[in-house]
């Protein structure tokens, strides 16, 4: 490998300088520049071999010599087409025209429409031997390349359709920006450019640019739910534009403050949001973050690679004698590669989040289907029992047409309680409840029975349907037994329900003759008849079945009191 050159440049002195190097240049525009490459006399060739030089990049055509005489020629660029070679060239050097007593010099005439030109390292050896250096940098610099791009392209169409067809915004952000940077490594590297298109192409890549910062920013805002203004959004994505807007005003004087100021502002703002992400108050899993991290270390090191190699500084020599790598090191634009990792990273990002969406949404149906199979099944059990005992009382003639009327009414509404939504099913048992109260008020006051009643419920109250429909099963319970079993000697029954953000109470008590047969201290009937009671062991299995408590005293003289309650007002699963 020759590390050392001895360049002209257009309207410039001859200055000898050690590879790789940059030449600075101004605007974009037709430029010429001489390298002479001297291949010191003591290095020997063999007859019996075939000898090469291979030029790693030669990113404009032109002209090789060996020895002041033509040996190869590479289209150049002119007045109308743009020529740019980012692929390794591998010469053969015809021995006959080869000093064995001197020198041997090698230049290469290059005309060039960038506005710096990287010069690097030139290979000489024997075909074999150079065949291995060629193939990698052929494979870095147009393989590799293009199976990330044609890979990243199906991801990125992927990920918009998923975002259109779903209308989730975070879908669709990464696959435009990956899109977008597809785009802008692929026109970037187009071989031939016409002169005419030359303004268009530029600013189609700092369009690209731009965009590519402003989507990927915009993902990481919506993945990690970071807090923006209104403002704020306006102002990156006019930045964001500026670049391409200041390339179309100028018309192109602008070019090298764009490249190097620019840039880094809108790269700027990417790691900006990258340190809002990581001070989010999303959660994220540790396997996600420690993906974050990787891509992120691997976008810093290529962005910070192309930054410089964009303004022109030379990054690595010969690294530990590794010449390929300092010639990629010099002459590859690297955030091409760092496109996959971005995929990945936010494919996994997407997809975790999909999968913890649809486990929470897969419990949540399968505790609500729970909840309301549970409530369906105590609604059947009642009506069905309510039903039946109107179904005998018609046919033993002991039913009033109003009672039957009022209780065939209690069921319809239980019925319509299944169908009522979630969200309103508390408040519509508290409706029933307290209409059922009033109802209850008229029946006794016919009967000169005095009915006081206290309903103290808020909306804001945490208690779930299951335990307000218990509440009102034992509701109903208590109160029908007090005209069943009561009414004949009554003169007052009083009701109080209080339900408030961490508990429910519930109290029912009336002056009546008591229940036939009750013993407090075993809170049971204690009578040979197995289906006196059967009411009140319901009532106490339901309220126990959602945590709460039941508690009966009752007596010949002193009535009967029923105090229910429940600790939390969130039945259990």
């Amino acid at each position: 490998m020759i590390s050392k050159a001895i360049v002209v440049t257009e309207g410039e002195v001859a200055k000898e300088i050690v590879l790789p190097s940059y030449f600075e240049g101004t605007r974009t525009g037709i430029k010429s520049i001489k390298i002479r490459y001297v291949i010191p006399q003591n290095t020997s060739v063999s007859a019996s071999d075939f000898y090469a030089i291979l030029f790693p990049y030669p990113i404009q055509g032109g002209q090789v010599f060996l020895n002041g005489k033509p040996i190869y020629a590479l289209e150049h660029s002119d007045d109308k087409r743009l020529f740019n070679w980012y692929r390794p060239i591998t010469i053969n050097l015809p021995l006959s025209q080869w000093r064995a007593d001197g020198d041997n010099v090698v230049e290469f005439h290059q005309v060039g429409h960038l506005r710096v030109w990287p010069l690097l390292p030139l290979f000489f050896g024997t075909v074999s031997q150079l065949r291995e250096v060629h193939d990698v940098l052929f494979y870095v610099s147009q393989t590799l390349a293009s199976i990330i791009n044609l890979f990243c392209a199906v991801g990125g169409f992927f990920l918009l359709a998923l975002g259109l067809k779903t209308g989730e915004k975070k879908y669709a952000y990464p696959g435009v920006a990956a899109l977008f940077w597809v785009s802008l490594f692929t026109i970037a590297f187009l071989p031939v450019i016409e002169a005419s298109d030359w303004f268009v192409w530029r600013l189609s890549l700092y369009f690209l640019t731009g965009n590519v910062i402003l989507f990927s920013s915009l993902f990481l805002i919506h993945i990690f739910r970071i807090d923006v203004s209104r403002r704020a959004m306006l102002c990156m994505a006019g930045l964001c534009q500026l670049g391409w807007f200041g390339f179309l005003l100028s018309p192109g004087r602008m070019e090298y403050a764009l490249d190097v100021y620019w840039t880094a502002s809108v790269v700027l703002i990417y790691v900006t949001f990258i340190f809002k992400a990581f001070f989010s108050k999303t959660h994220v899993h540790r396997l996600a973050m420690l993906m974050f991290l990787i891509y992120l270390l691997i976008s810093a090191v290529f962005a910070i690679h192309d930054f410089l190699l964009q303004a022109g500084i030379v990054i690595l020599r010969d690294v530990g004698g590794d010449a390929v790598l300092s010639v990629i090191a010099n002459a590859v634009y690297l955030s091409d590669f760092s496109l996959p990792a971005f995929l990945f990273t936010a494919g996994f990002f997407l997809f975790k989040e999909f999968s913890d969406n649809r486990r929470r949404l897969t419990a949540l149906i399968a505790e609500n289907t729970k909840i309301r199979e549970s409530i369906i099944s105590d609604i059947h059990d009642g009506v069905g029992a309510r039903l039946n005992v109107l179904l005998l009382g018609v046919e033993m003639g002991n039913f009033k047409s109003e009672d039957l009327l009022s209780d065939i009414r209690q069921c319809v509404e239980e019925l319509r309680f299944v169908l009522t939504p979630e969200e309103v099913k508390v408040s519509y048992l508290m409706n029933l409840i307290l209409n059922f109260c009033h109802e209850f008020k008229e029946k006794l006051a016919f009967k000169n029975i005095e009915f006081y009643f206290l309903i103290n419920y808020k909306e804001d109250s945490k208690i779930s349907p299951r335990v307000a429909l218990v509440v009102y099963w034992i509701t109903l319970e208590c109160l029908s037994n007090v005209i069943k079993h009561a009414v004949s000697s009554c003169s007052r029954v009083s009701y109080v329900l209080n339900i408030d953000a961490h508990s429910v109470s519930l109290l029912v008590e009336d002056d009546g003759p008591g229940i036939r047969g009750w013993r407090d201290a075993n809170q049971s009937v204690m009578l040979a008849d197995a289906r006196v009671g059967l009411g009140l062991k319901s009532l106490i299995n339901r309220a126990k079945s959602v945590g709460g408590s039941v508690w009966i005293a009752s007596g010949p003289k002193t009535g009967t009191v029923v105090s229910a309650s429940f600790e939390t007002a969130v039945s259990p699963t």
